[in-house]
């Protein structure tokens, strides 16, 4: 693999992957503090909010084995989630912990994509790739 383009994708999967912690860290914190002071999911968006924002944190946990799969669920949960927000509120979440679940999800995809772009480069410089 090419020196350069593999330590790129090493970056971006390690910090991926220790943003994702943060994140999730956070995530649950939000989730268990907004159980305690008695917040409830009243409505069908505030349900099917909080089931894409699941779907999104299972794609960053998902994301340390497949960097493209996790990445896809992260950054797609959330686009349902700003989805379903807007046509039930007219805007988007003000919350920066969906922004955070995204970024981390473009990360794991930008890893995903380096590594495979390492793994072309090499093929095509050892004569094993297409002509």
């Amino acid at each position: 693999m090419g020196v350069g383009k593999t330590r790129y994708a090493l970056v971006a999967r390690w910090s991926a992957r220790l943003a994702s912690l943060g994140v999730l860290a956070l995530a649950v914190s939000v989730f268990l503090l907004q159980r305690t002071v008695g917040a409830s999911a009243d409505s069908t968006a505030d349900i099917l909010s909080a089931f894409f924002f699941l779907i999104a944190c299972v794609g960053l946990v998902v994301g340390w084995r497949w960097e493209g799969a996790g990445g896809m669920l992260a950054v797609g949960g959330i686009l349902l989630l700003d989805a379903v927000q807007f046509f039930a509120t007219g805007g988007l979440p003000q919350s920066w912990t969906v922004s955070l679940v995204a970024l981390c999800g473009f990360l794991f995809i930008l890893s995903r994509a380096l590594h495979v772009a390492a793994r072309h480069e090499s093929s095509t410089v050892l004569g094993m790739g297409p002509p």
